[in-house]
């Protein structure tokens, strides 16, 4: 039965497979790359992405070598920044450890920095042909449902017995050679087939052989701990602006948006009010601050936090940007490397039409530039 599972999987994927321009590629770090870009992230939102990142950082030893704000710009906008981080950490232990070179051996891949036991096995199999199992959540839900593997999916024991399973597999003779296609067969199967909540079981090249089908309730596995809700802040952020220029600074190499450039910001504690947190974040940066009035609030979502900003423009009644803080023009502010929670204030800035600003120290206009955003008392209320 196994094998045919396997004949059955790899012969589906040579037919069906997805155009993906990291497929085409053996080099292991390409693989390493897009791997790590296609975590929680969709396939169609990666590929100009991935293409973008190996045209700018085209070796482990130019991802090694680059500043960190270059390598936050080509990842703007893909989210969870940890990876990209990571990816930098990695690769420097890489060129330390390994020559520049990927190691072909998964435990020495799991041993660098955000690689966990799927992105070795991935990148083991798929670059090095090793029979080793990458376990993505579409190959855990295709495994869990093929073999009826009922219990908490994220149970040590239920997930043991799907890598069992998987290796399987990959020690079956069809299998000699193609341990990376057959992995990939598994987590394409889930991606396009074998849904969460609607699986297209007449479209399954496996079909026949899932015993989760043939109990007639496919959809009921994995089984899954039910999430709590995401905790919720508020979170106050400084828009200090001086003539035709406004603060930014780099967030603090723990916590939220760790290591990024971006508006002075801090989470609301109990019972302080907006303009207050504003004045703190402007003081954790050097600058005292007089608030001026709301400039807009928005909702965002992190991947462990719902929030909503509350964007207050102040005036600088004191001090200098201290740390890697200082005031950009607004014109440029399109070449930073800002986090996506941070795009509706810069695209504020940057789109608008008519820019006037108070003047932080003399409460006069700054010179007007034609037809910009007028950014008064009057206008932020």
């Amino acid at each position: 039965m196994s094998a045919t599972i396997v004949s059955d999987l790899l012969d589906w994927f040579d037919r069906t497979k997805r155009e993906m321009p990291w497929r085409l590629s053996r080099d292991p770090y390409a693989i390493w790359v897009s791997e790590v870009m296609l975590q929680q992230t969709r396939v169609d939102t990666v590929r100009p992405y991935w293409e973008r990142f190996m045209e700018r950082f085209p070796s482990v030893r130019a991802l090694a070598e680059a500043p960190l704000d270059d390598l936050y710009k080509v990842w703007e906008g893909l989210g969870y920044y940890r990876r990209a981080r990571n990816l930098q950490t990695a690769a420097r232990q890489i060129v330390d450890r390994h020559g520049g070179q990927l190691p072909a051996d998964a435990s020495a891949l799991e041993a660098l920095a955000g690689v966990g036991p799927y992105t070795a096995g991935a990148v083991a199999s798929m670059a090095f042909g090793l029979a080793k199992p990458a376990l993505d959540g579409n190959a855990v839900r295709v495994a869990s449902r093929l073999y009826e593997v009922g219990g908490e999916v994220s149970s040590a024991r239920v997930r043991a017995e799907l890598e069992a399973r998987i290796r399987a597999l990959l020690a079956e003779g069809p299998a000699s050679g193609r341990p990376g296609e057959l992995n990939q067969a598994l987590m394409e199967l889930g991606a396009t087939v074998c849904s969460p909540q609607s699986p297209r079981c007449e479209a399954c090249p496996v079909g026949g052989e899932c015993l989760a089908r043939q109990g007639g309730d496919p959809a009921r596995l994995p089984q899954r701990r039910k999430k709590a809700p995401a905790p919720f802040a508020e979170i106050a952020v400084a828009l200090c602006v001086e003539g035709q220029s406004v603060l930014v600074a780099r967030r603090p190499d723990g916590g939220l948006l760790a290591g990024m450039m971006g508006f002075p910001a801090a989470v609301l504690e109990a019972g302080e009010s907006p303009a207050e947190g504003s004045v703190r974040a402007l003081a954790a940066v050097g600058l005292r601050g007089e608030p001026i009035g709301p400039f807009r609030s928005y909702p965002f979502v992190f991947s462990s936090l719902r929030s909503v900003h509350r964007v207050i423009l102040v005036r600088r009644s004191g001090g200098e940007p201290a740390g890697e803080a200082f005031f950009a023009d607004r014109r440029a502010l399109d070449a930073l490397a800002l986090p996506a929670a941070m795009a509706p204030i810069r695209d504020a800035l940057t789109d608008a039409r008519d820019w006037r600003v108070l003047s932080a120290r003399t409460g006069k206009p700054a010179p007007a530039v034609a037809g910009d955003l007028v950014l008064s008392e009057a206008a932020v209320g």
